[in-house]
């Protein structure tokens, strides 16, 4: 897999505002997480997106963390739609 090809969590979290992406692997076909576990809080936002570009991104609005918590993030992406979920 090049690196064009691999996804990245980019957002205001983890300390960061916007300018630090964070690594994903390919868990199964299709599906993505984080390779570590992040302290989030309610009101982050964030991104999943591809090849550190913008051409991919997922969702297609902001994710906006609803509850604080230490989670994984989840892309799961099926034809042209990804959706993010929070573990």
């Amino acid at each position: 897999v090049c690196s064009s090809d691999l996804f990245t969590v980019i957002g205001s979290i983890n300390g960061t505002m916007w300018d630090n992406d964070f690594a994903m692997s390919e868990v199964s076909s299709g599906v993505w997480k984080t390779t570590e576990k992040y302290e989030l809080h309610a009101g982050e936002e964030f991104k999943c997106r591809q090849g550190l570009s913008w051409d991919v991104a997922y969702p297609s609005d902001n994710f906006v963390v609803d509850k604080n918590g230490t989670y994984t993030i989840v892309l799961t992406i099926s034809g042209d739609s990804g959706t993010v979920t929070l573990e």
